[in-house]
């Protein structure tokens, strides 16, 4: 049997402790809510809730114990939670997670990173008082067993578990892929050698994604495609006397219901391209952008049909890229 004030082993039939001295409850005594009776001993063993909590948590619960801050939850963020058995918590944070990533990438990346530091400051504490809840149940559900049997419930429910934990890392990363497959292309197309297209004096980067097919002569044809995500843009060079202000200003394929606006100016990577914006009144917004050079006419023409963000991220970098070999003469 256990002494039920500092716990620790004394001979069977004993009235005292030989350790800390105190008096041992007899079996006809009053049992209070945290004891339970060892059918065995004859005697009250009081099976107190810190030596359920550390048969639950296992050897590290002198470390979890002795300080706030939790470099394992600083290190591995949700993950360790699902690895120490808080799935509920795992569960909720992985939801509002996935949720945010949806909405703003960047801005769930920032709000998660300063979670991440404020979780761990509170971690230890938060883990202990949820195995606490826990082990209360089990004595509830168990309080016909023997103080030793009742520690083996508790040691064999709790500890970790790595299959969930691993689980979770593939799923999430394949979840975060998947939302943000667009934008870690971009990142990691930049980062390789990115195709240069080279029409007559014109070199542009064609963003990723974007297919080319070819509809005239000195005419082609970029469409990118994807869930929420539909644009496209059109290449022409011609032969021409004229302005770029007065071609965009008789460009025919518009009507007088779209909404223009005024042609302006925009000078892109050292040259001053004629530029306007239509809306078309729900059925696209469309960038128009024209130059001369070398006594050639440069239309580009970007079209968005359905956009959630890539689309006009894409838009910015093509744009961008413009560039030509030599100067406008």
């Amino acid at each position: 049997m256990y002494c039920p004030k500092c716990n620790k082993e004394v001979n069977t039939g004993k009235l005292f402790c030989n350790v800390c001295g105190s008096r041992l409850v007899e079996k006809d005594a009053e049992i209070q809510d945290n004891e339970t009776i060892d059918i065995n001993s004859g005697f009250t063993q009081v099976i107190d809730v810190p030596s359920m909590v550390k048969s639950y948590v296992g050897d590290s619960y002198d470390n979890i114990r002795a300080v706030n801050f939790s470099i394992w939850y600083f290190l591995f963020g949700v993950y360790y939670a699902i690895y120490r058995k808080m799935y509920l918590f795992s569960a909720i944070y992985l939801a509002f997670n996935i949720l945010l990533l949806y909405v703003n990438f960047k801005f769930c990346i920032i709000l998660f990173g300063i979670l991440n530091i404020v979780i761990s400051l509170i971690f230890n504490n938060m883990y202990l008082l949820s195995v606490e809840k826990k082990v209360q149940k089990i004595r509830k559900r168990n309080s016909g067993l023997n103080r030793a049997d009742l520690l083996n419930v508790c040691k064999y429910a709790g500890g970790v578990n790595y299959l969930p934990s691993l689980l979770a890392i593939i799923g999430i990363s394949i979840v975060n892929y998947n939302v943000n497959k667009d934008m870690i292309d971009e990142l990691l197309h930049r980062t390789t050698n990115t195709p240069v297209e080279d029409y007559k004096e014109l070199v542009f980067t064609n963003p990723n994604g974007f297919s080319k097919k070819s509809i005239g002569n000195d005419k082609y044809d970029y469409n990118y495609e994807t869930k929420g995500e539909s644009c496209n843009y059109t290449i022409e060079i011609t032969s021409t006397s004229n302005t770029a202000y007065n071609y965009l200003n008789r460009k025919t394929t518009y009507s007088e219901q779209d909404k223009k606006t005024p042609i302006s100016k925009q000078n892109i990577n050292g040259n001053e391209w004629d530029y306007m914006e239509i809306d078309t009144l729900g059925t696209a917004y469309i960038y128009e952008y024209a130059i001369i050079n070398n006594h050639s006419l440069y239309n580009i023409t970007y079209r968005i049909y359905e956009d959630s963000g890539t689309c006009d991220r894409k838009k910015d970098e093509l744009i961008g890229s413009l560039k030509f070999k030599k100067l406008n003469n």
